[in-house]
């Protein structure tokens, strides 16, 4: 199994009341007991039956402070329970808030329809996946965007002030029903060793009574992962996993969430065969999906299965894919896509790859799953395409299969500034939107393949009707011959004849009504040729 360490500063366990206190609220103190705990022995908590506003507890050491703008202390992981959940205001329910002191922070609304994303707005759901029914919630507080209120002046280099308070309807409490668990500030999970899955995460997280950081929680089968889980490292890595994985929305940043991926131990494998699916979401104030990188090239990395609704991907050349990417941006960095599908979620008038090294990706469906080009090619020149499928596009220069998208979402923007040449073997011929001084030839190949063949045969291909050779070979020895012709072609007929000393003559040929009309896909067809020892080629 993987060892799982944690990228995490434990700010306090909540097994003690030291430095709790009420927060907008009168009434007793709060305790540290264990009857609404998720982590440790106990949790702070407090009895509420305000319906006015809200009141709660907070934590305030004075001491200790925390620097959240460094890329290591990103997050909050914040953990709270609401015993009686269904008696919250249902505009604003629950508050949460942090800052460095109890006169300087930032407050953000987790319970309500107000809520400033998505994940809260329907009200209170909780995310431990345990029967503790615990909220959790990653917040990074650089983003104003997911602040509902500021009081004073907070200062981010110094973070040491955190409080929870609710807000009922009825108020009809009889004991204890809000609670703070361990405060926990950091990056998320690095996993080295063997045999390693993202149940070993699960295991190390929620299964450890006196972690349950929040970067790893289990509902069922499927696993609700926050922060940045970095595979590999300075020690090797062997991770295969099939298993069903979720980045959650909420208050973090772009590119706070996701899998980084070390391949720089050349002991490190990493095969992905489940589904790894994205829930964030691509907000004008803040993307909160999550991202895919690759860095390292001496180890290796196969993509089987399903990434799904992803910011970014990054990759190296030690990546081989041939499942399924769905991203806004893809940078190839040498990777190699092969019977695989890039689910492209560009905005309109970009494109998901930027200059892709085609001889890489073969045998490959691009699909537009939102908008914008599948390609944006930059330098002028020369490109095959091999069995290359494009699906859901607009056509050149218009006629947008996605309603109101206008002509930029065809499937290659040339913005070389002049001619590109895209040669199409196979596939489907791409439309193209061309910039300023750009233009696009694009010739697209297509095969007649004739099985079968006896030995020392000879094939000759004509315009139908004439004597206008267009393919021919003597003494074939492959059994096989292929005739690769422009797409543009489809729908004429041509005549074939196939001629062996030993065998009656095979003849495919206008004047017997039997020509053969060229297809706009590749195309086969098996020969029977009859053995006639009287039979010679004139």
């Amino acid at each position: 199994m993987a060892n799982v360490t944690a990228n995490n500063t434990r700010v306090n366990d909540a097994d003690a009341n030291t430095n709790w206190g009420n927060y907008n609220s009168t009434g007793g103190s709060p305790a540290a007991e264990p009857q609404l705990k998720y982590q440790g022995t106990n949790a702070v908590n407090k009895k509420i039956t305000t319906t006015g506003s809200r009141g709660g507890i907070d934590y305030d050491p004075g001491a200790n402070a925390i620097n959240m703008t460094t890329s290591g202390n990103k997050l909050w992981i914040c953990k709270v329970k609401i015993a009686d959940a269904g008696d919250l205001n249902t505009t604003y329910g629950v508050e949460v808030g942090l800052g460095s002191q109890n006169n300087a922070f930032y407050s953000y609304n987790v319970a309500g329809s107000s809520a400033n994303s998505p994940q809260f707005t329907d009200g209170y759901s909780s995310q431990g996946g345990l029967a503790e029914g615990y909220l959790i919630v990653a917040i990074d507080p650089e983003i104003a965007a997911w602040r509902e209120g500021t009081t004073g002046s907070p200062t981010l280099t110094a973070v040491d002030y955190y409080n929870v308070a609710a807000q009922f309807v009825t108020g009809g409490a009889k004991s204890e029903n809000l609670a703070m668990d361990a405060i926990d500030v950091g990056r998320g999970l690095t996993y080295t060793g063997t045999a390693g899955l993202f149940r070993d995460a699960i295991d190390f997280d929620q299964g450890t009574d006196n972690n349950r950081f929040g970067y790893a929680c289990a509902v069922g089968n499927a696993f609700f992962l926050r922060g940045v889980h970095t595979l590999g490292g300075s020690s090797s890595l062997a991770f295969d996993s099939d298993e069903v994985v979720f980045f959650p929305d909420g208050y973090h940043s772009a590119n706070s969430f996701g899998i980084l991926c070390d391949l720089n131990n050349a002991s490190t494998d990493i095969n992905f065969r489940g589904l790894i699916a994205g829930l964030g979401s691509n907000q004008a104030a803040e993307d909160t999906r999550p991202f895919l990188t690759a860095s390292g090239t001496t180890g290796k990395c196969l993509i089987e299965g399903v990434f799904q609704d992803f910011l970014r991907i990054e990759l190296s050349s030690a990546v081989t894919c041939s499942g399924t990417v769905g991203t806004e941006t893809l940078v190839q960095g040498g990777a190699t896509f092969e019977n695989a599908t890039i689910n492209s979620l560009s905005i309109f008038n970009t494109a998901t790859i930027v200059d892709p090294d085609m001889t890489k990706i073969t045998s490959t469906d691009f699909i537009q799953a939102s908008g914008g080009h599948a390609i944006e090619i930059t330098t002028t020149g020369t490109y095959s395409y091999q069995d290359i499928g494009f699906q859901g596009y607009g056509g050149t220069g218009g006629d947008n299969l996605i309603p109101s998208s206008g002509p930029e979402d065809a499937a290659i923007y040339n913005n070389s500034g002049g001619l590109v040449t895209i040669n199409v073997a196979g596939g489907d011929s791409p439309s193209v939107r061309n910039a300023a001084s750009s233009t696009t030839e694009v010739n697209q190949s297509v095969t007649l393949t004739f099985t079968g063949i006896e030995e020392n045969s000879e094939v000759r291909i004509y315009e139908a009707g004439t004597t206008t050779e267009l393919a021919g070979q003597e003494n074939v020895t492959t059994g096989s011959f292929v005739y690769s012709f422009e797409g543009a072609d489809a729908g004429n007929s041509v005549d074939v004849r196939i001629f062996n000393t030993e065998y009656q003559p095979v003849n495919f040929v206008q004047a017997q009504n039997s020509a053969i009309t060229l297809q706009s896909t590749n195309q086969s067809i098996p020969i029977q040729q009859i053995f006639d020892r009287n039979y010679e080629n004139p």
